[in-house]
């Protein structure tokens, strides 16, 4: 776990940022998880609906100048009050959302849960200065969209998977669950890498 001399003065997340990503891991298949998401889904309850139109919408956070998306299970803005919300944090070098779309996004329409899906702001990796827009974005989909706070998930494939591991250590307290798919998961000290183990401490924090 990090301790407060890895942390910047004015910052919640550590100084540096490990490269992260497919260089960091071992070979192997990407697996599909539509079953982890079903066992998820049972876990915090989703609710479940009949199915309903999609639409992606594209928001953006003047503060910063960067934007991100959302995927929502239906137009009308009444039906997505304290609805869960999925956070997916793409592959590193993958910002397009068509695999996700395709393999994840039709079980979470049905279960009527809002996607926001950020972009790293390197065509490689995510930087440790993506941390806090992450949470930007976060924080403005909750604002626009009244979803529930205590239903916040996040979902990253590969660094995607190791940036969520990282956001969920550091702030633990803001998500319910974390999904990190083809992920070798490791934070990092310095320029060290080392094996993320989360302490029971921290465990506890999560609602």
């Amino acid at each position: 776990m990090y301790t407060r001399a890895d942390r910047g003065p004015d910052s919640k997340f550590p100084v540096e940022w490990p490269a992260m990503g497919p260089a960091n891991e071992p070979s192997r298949c990407r697996s599909r998880s539509a079953g982890v998401l079903l066992a998820l889904a049972a876990m915090v309850g989703l609710r479940a609906c009949g199915a309903a139109a999609d639409g992606a919408v594209t928001h953006a956070l003047p503060k910063t100048k960067r934007s991100y998306q959302v995927l929502l299970p239906t137009k009308d803005p009444a039906a997505l009050v304290d609805k869960a919300l999925v956070v997916y944090l793409h592959p590193n070098g993958e910002p397009k959302a068509e695999r996700f779309t395709k393999e994840y996004w039709p079980l979470l329409r049905k279960r009527t849960c809002v996607v926001a899906m950020p972009k790293a702001s390197s065509k490689l990796i995510w930087r440790h200065a993506d941390a806090q827009y992450i949470m930007d974005a976060i924080a403005d989909v909750r604002k626009r969209y009244h979803v529930d706070a205590k239903r916040v998930i996040l979902m990253g494939v590969s660094g995607g998977g190791q940036t969520a591991l990282f956001l969920v250590d550091h702030r633990p307290e803001d998500f319910r669950a974390v999904i990190a798919v083809s992920t070798n998961p490791v934070v990092v000290r310095g320029r060290r890498h080392e094996w993320f183990h989360p302490s029971t401490r921290t465990a506890k924090r999560c609602p």
